[in-house]
């Protein structure tokens, strides 16, 4: 009997108790569900920035064209203007 207790107390030293384990499984399985919350927290917040990175990235591309445009328009009315100027000096040149 005290043979078996020997062992029974050798194989628990050496291995841990029924209890340790069960404790030290729901430990992991607790830090395994709280990891899991903070996996599935940044993941939201990633796909949040990312959505957000799109709409900055459709924001810049609309201001370049528009920009693109302005330019065109600044361009187009400087052409304009010159030629209202050359056309005013023809008239005036021609003014007795």
């Amino acid at each position: 009997m005290e043979r078996t207790q020997a062992q029974i107390d050798a194989n628990t030293q050496e291995h841990g108790s029924t209890l340790d384990k069960e404790t030290e499984i729901n430990e992991l399985k607790l830090l395994k569900k709280n990891l899991q919350k903070n996996l599935d927290a940044n993941q939201k917040q990633l796909a949040k920035i990312r959505k957000q990175a799109s709409k900055d990235r459709a924001q810049m591309a609309k201001e370049d064209t528009l920009r693109a445009e302005v330019g065109g328009l600044r361009k187009q009315l400087a052409e304009a203007r010159s030629k209202r100027n050359a056309v005013e000096a023809g008239l005036n040149s021609t003014k007795p």
